[in-house]
């Protein structure tokens, strides 16, 4: 399920009653002129984006992939594995904390041997942890030193995003500077905040130079198609509130994620795991 259909409906009012926005706020404080043009509240939300320091994600996981396929994508070799794997019941959660350069981030996809993947990047260092009923040896973290540049990626804006992080900005810079055309479809809500929902429709063409632009080999998997993107903005901060896309291809099947952004600005959390959740050697 689509995030949008997650959140309240509403796909045919463009915008619901001022009065609606200012809900929550403060006696006296006046409520934010909304917008109507979609690519200025889209640019807006990439300044905000930029800005930011802590945030939360978290969203679902949908479809089913050939794992060669995905591997070639991500610039890697043979994994091993063949047929089509279900991502459906899969989610992705994650912290970021910019200023302090670290994120944690952790991956379910029970339609896959119940496995789970989590990776936690503080202090210099990377702790990885996959767990399934099949490696219960991989049941701690591996530690590996990593400089914090090489996480950074060429669309993110340096020393504002890094990891994960920067591969979202990217995606969506990527897709602001690709001629997509941006509409205003309705007013949503995230997280029980007044959003502006945008979709964007993107050029024939525009996706494989996206994807490139982060570091990916769209060549390795053929004709890769992108769905219209759904993207949220909060409207009163004009902060990214989600994203949802959809890709497909003949040689890497089908993705659908929905990623749901909040509690920016909140004290970060995010720690190294106690030695003894650590492997050693």
């Amino acid at each position: 399920m689509k995030l949008h259909h997650g959140f309240a409906a509403g796909s045919a009012a463009l915008l619901l009653a001022a009065t609606a926005v200012g809900c929550g706020r403060p006696s006296g404080t006046p409520a934010p002129s909304l917008l109507t043009d979609p690519e200025a509240i889209v640019a807006a939300s990439l300044t905000r984006f930029e800005a930011a320091s802590t945030f939360h994600v978290h969203g679902p996981i949908e479809g089913s992939v050939d794992p060669s396929g995905l591997s070639a994508l991500l610039g890697g070799g043979p994994v091993g594995i063949s047929g089509t794997l279900k991502l459906d019941g899969g989610s992705l959660d994650g912290d970021f904390d910019l200023p302090r350069q670290a994120f944690d981030v952790s991956g379910a996809l029970p339609s896959l041997f119940g496995t789970s993947v989590d990776e936690i990047y503080v202090d210099g260092y990377a702790y990885t942890r996959v767990s399934s009923p099949l490696s219960p040896a991989a049941a701690k973290y591996t530690r590996s030193r990593l400089d914090p540049t090489a996480l950074a990626q060429s669309g993110g804006s340096p020393g504002a995003t890094f990891g994960p992080a920067a591969v979202l900005e990217g995606l969506l810079a990527a897709i602001a500077d690709s001629g997509a055309t941006a509409t205003l479809l309705s007013q949503d809500r995230v997280d029980g905040r007044a959003t502006y929902h945008v979709v964007e429709t993107i050029p024939q063409g525009a996706l494989g130079r996206a994807l490139t632009a982060l570091g990916l080999d769209p060549a390795a998997v053929g004709e890769l198609t992108l769905a219209p993107v759904d993207y949220w903005v909060y409207d009163d901060t004009l902060q990214p509130a989600g994203i949802g896309i959809s890709l497909s291809s003949p040689d890497l099947g089908s993705v659908e994620i929905t990623l749901q952004l909040t509690s920016y600005g909140e004290p970060s959390t995010i720690r190294a795991p106690d030695e003894d959740d650590v492997a050693t050697g």
